[in-house]
C-alpha cells in the first residue's frame, strides 16, 4: 500500500478556521479564535523562520570569510616555508664554499671548518686544549695567460734553424 501524506500549511489551515468561522458558523468567536491563534503562531513562525534563514547566512558568511583566511595563512605559511628552506640552502652552499681544512699549530688535530675573511675565526684544539685562530689575508697575485711549452719549443726550432741558414 502506497502511503501518500499530505502536508497542509499552518497558514493555509489558519484561513480556513477564520473563513469558517466567519461565513458559516454562526457560533461567534471560536473559530475565530481558533484561526487568530493559528495566524499569529504562522507569523511568529515566519518571523523565527527568517531569522533562522538570516543567521545561517552569516554563519556561511562567516565561514566564508574563516576559510579564506585560513587558505591564505597556509598559502603564506607555505611561502615562507620555502623561503626559509632557499635560505638554508643557500647558507649550506656559503658555508661548504668557505669550509677548509684547519689544522693545530700542535700538529697533532685537523678539522674541517668553515673559515670567513676579516674574521677572527677562533678554535680550541681537541687535543691540546691550545686556544688559535685563523686569518686569512687577500693577496694580489698577476694573471698570466697558460702556454704550451711544445709550442714554444717549436717555434725556437724554427728560428734556430732560420739563423742556420742565413
Amino acid at each position: 500500500m502506497n502511503n501518500i501524506k499530505v502536508s497542509i500549511p499552518c497558514d493555509v489551515i489558519a484561513l480556513i478556521f477564520l473563513y469558517l468561522g466567519v461565513f458559516y458558523f454562526n457560533v461567534g468567536w471560536v473559530p475565530v479564535l481558533a484561526g487568530s491563534y493559528l495566524a499569529a503562531r504562522v507569523a511568529s513562525q515566519m518571523v523565527e523562520v527568517e531569522s533562522l534563514k538570516s543567521n545561517l547566512f552569516a554563519a556561511k558568511e562567516e565561514e566564508d570569510i574563516l576559510n579564506k583566511t585560513v587558505t591564505e595563512t597556509i598559502t603564506s605559511f607555505n611561502s615562507i616555508t620555502e623561503d626559509a628552506e632557499f635560505f638554508k640552502s643557500s647558507l649550506d652552499a656559503i658555508i661548504d664554499i668557505q669550509t677548509m681544512s684547519v689544522v693545530c699549530p700542535c700538529g697533532k688535530n685537523a678539522f674541517d671548518a668553515p673559515v670567513f675573511l676579516n674574521h677572527d675565526n677562533p678554535f680550541t684544539c681537541e687535543v691540546c686544549r691550545s686556544k688559535f685562530k685563523v686569518t686569512l689575508t687577500p693577496d694580489t697575485v698577476v694573471q698570466t695567460e697558460a702556454i704550451n711549452i711544445a709550442n714554444i719549443y717549436d717555434s725556437l726550432k724554427e728560428k734556430a734553424s732560420e739563423v742556420q741558414l742565413s
